[in-house]
């Protein structure tokens, strides 16, 4: 049955994946836990809860796999990463602290212990991690992981100085390890803004009528996720979470009309698309997630490219940009160790060349079509959130609810890098931070300050 589950969720048949899933855990339950299952099989059936967003469940089987395995750190790690989910993150913190008593060389665990909380000065792991960087032999990948987790607790005291050198040599260290031209990426823009130019996106035909998304898009690290929660909260939209449905659906239908071979032939197929076809294929592509409510939302940061694409396709869509001080936001996603994405954020001033790549291309989407994207201030929600709320709310055609403004309070799941903070509320001790580090962001400052 897991390798049946398997196969739906690699084909993408999620719904089917999570009956069986479901069928397989009430078996499981009413067998009890003397059966003989192994805490491996546990934790894989534990997995496909996660592939499918049933976090809860997620947690509920990796518990039961650590109950049978208790020494794994794995399963404690994994435990650990849908607790922090879920929003319990003093569950996540006590199953980190086992997790790294049997294995404290984990770079991984070090870092997401080191983020779910604000360090003190009487409780932090910096000696820990200190210890750990220098053990000899470490492979790169650990290295950096300590680096950024170092980087973080020194900053929660107040040791700049300290917090930057650990940050950066985190940064060298992944940036040596890619194979990356930010220039690539600044072609890819202007390319699209001229083949999605304003008389091609004024003369479009009609795409799909539904209304149901909202984009949330922008560089990261901007706010976009308070933002999320807050109209998450609302009793008619739903939070699908960072989906890379739209650019999926984009390139599978480019893929069916046309013979392409590298990028740039990819964006000039993509200006000839049926783009009503797109609009459904993308709405298609979110169920069952969506549906159940009158709106979703979509906070893929990255849509910014394809909000030419989005208005084509699905003129009753909303965009929402969420943009925040330059050097803030670079300040913040240079601080950021991402998974897979952003390859320009390790480098200060591919980071600034970027930005200026990305807000040359928002200009574009704003002049063209005027009125289309409605962008919200980071320092204007955290200094006024209730007018700026306000604004958006009647933008999306929303009643006021009182929950929006009381977003910490939703317990839905967050799997965003943002997922310890905002279980808080609004607070302003992230604007202007990047002034601690005013010498070392330099490079930052001078790239940023060049003409777009």
């Amino acid at each position: 049955m897991l390798q049946q589950a398997r196969s739906l969720i690699e084909t993408g048949q999620r719904q089917q994946a999570a009956g069986l899933l479901s069928r397989l855990a009430d078996a499981l339950r009413e067998q009890g836990d003397s059966t003989g299952h192994s805490a491996g099989s546990l934790a894989e059936l534990a997995f496909f809860f996660s592939q499918i967003k049933a976090f809860d469940k997620a947690a509920e089987w990796f518990e039961k796999a650590v109950r049978l395995s208790p020494n794994n750190p794995l399963f404690l790690y994994n435990l650990a990463t849908m607790r922090r989910i879920l929003g319990d993150l003093p569950g996540a913190e006590l199953a980190l602290d086992q997790a790294l008593v049997l294995n404290p060389a984990d770079g991984e665990a070090q870092h997401l212990r080191s983020s779910l909380r604000t360090q003190t000065r009487e409780q932090n792991h910096i000696d820990q991690l200190r210890l750990q960087l220098d053990m000899p032999g470490l492979p790169p990948k650990q290295r950096v992981h300590l680096y950024y987790a170092l980087a973080k607790e020194l900053e929660d005291l107040g040791q700049y100085k300290e917090a930057f050198s650990a940050l950066k040599a985190g940064a060298d260290k992944r940036r040596q390890h890619l194979n990356y031209d930010v220039r690539q990426d600044l072609s890819v823009m202007d390319q699209l803004a001229r083949v999605f130019n304003a008389a091609k996106l004024q003369r479009a035909g009609a795409g799909c009528d539904n209304a149901e998304p909202i984009f949330i898009l922008g560089m990261p690290r901007t706010g976009s996720t308070v933002v999320e929660r807050m109209l998450g909260s609302h009793s008619q939209v739903s939070m699908a979470g960072e989906l890379n449905n739209f650019a999926q659906q984009m390139m599978g239908q480019i893929k069916r009309q046309a013979q392409v071979s590298n990028m740039q032939q990819a964006i000039e197929a993509s200006g000839e698309l049926d783009f009503a076809s797109l609009g459904r294929a993308y709405i298609d592509s979110t169920r069952p997630d969506t549906g159940q409510k009158a709106h979703f939302i979509d906070k893929l940061p990255l849509n910014f490219l394809y909000v030419g694409l989005i208005h084509l396709a699905l003129p009753n869509a909303r965009i929402i940009e969420v943009q925040r001080d330059p050097m803030d936001c670079c300040y913040a996603v240079y601080k950021h160790l991402f998974t897979h994405a952003y390859p320009f954020s390790y480098d200060l001033k591919e980071l600034g060349a970027y930005y200026q790549g990305y807000q040359k291309l928002m200009s574009h989407w704003k002049e063209s079509l005027p009125g289309r994207i409605h962008t919200i201030r980071y320092e204007s929600l955290t200094d006024s959130p209730e007018p700026v709320l306000r604004h958006l709310l009647k933008h999306c055609q929303l009643e006021w609810q009182d929950a929006c403004l009381s977003f910490e309070k939703n317990r839905a799941a967050s799997t965003t890098g943002s997922a310890a903070q905002i279980r808080q509320s609004l607070y302003t001790g992230s604007v202007g931070k990047w002034r601690h580090y005013h010498k070392e962001l330099q490079p930052l400052q001078q790239a940023l300050s060049k003409p777009i």
